[in-house]
């Protein structure tokens, strides 16, 4: 497995960009200690039918999830480490991710409810080619 990132190609028309846009959205450019590997990035990619913030937001959210799973350690008041914190912090990039990816590709949807918005974190948020399936594309090419 790889981890590379390069500041220089921040393209979103390739595939190599696109993974750097979305190591750069997570903050994960320290190559040297990863959160997550090119491989992966680039598996989030095809589900997120190449959505750069939506890829991003589901790597936040595996992210949290590997984080929560560990447990919050103290060693004699001098060393700790607070698994339950970061975990939260990564669940909370997750959500803004999807929220501005939303807003850029304007693909969202709005829900009112007696005339008041519903807050895309407290009701259903859908976003252009959610339920796309890319072995339809393939059909419509014969």
């Amino acid at each position: 497995m790889t981890a590379t990132y390069d500041p220089t190609d921040l393209d979103k028309d390739t595939a190599t960009g696109r993974v750097n846009v979305v190591r750069f959205l997570l903050g994960d450019t320290d190559v040297a200690y990863p959160e997550v590997q090119d491989e992966e990035i680039t598996f989030t990619l095809a589900s997120a039918s190449n959505a750069v913030y939506l890829a991003a937001s589901l790597c936040a959210s595996a992210i949290s999830s590997k984080y929560a799973g560990y447990t919050d350690t103290e060693i004699d008041g001098i060393l700790s480490s607070d698994y339950g914190s970061l975990a939260g912090s990564f669940s909370e990039l997750s959500v803004q991710l999807k929220q501005e990816g939303n807003r850029q590709d304007g693909g969202s949807l709005g829900i009112f409810l007696g005339g008041m918005p519903v807050s895309p974190d407290k009701g259903y948020t859908f976003f252009r080619r959610q339920f796309e399936d890319p072995a339809y594309k393939n059909l419509t090419d014969v």
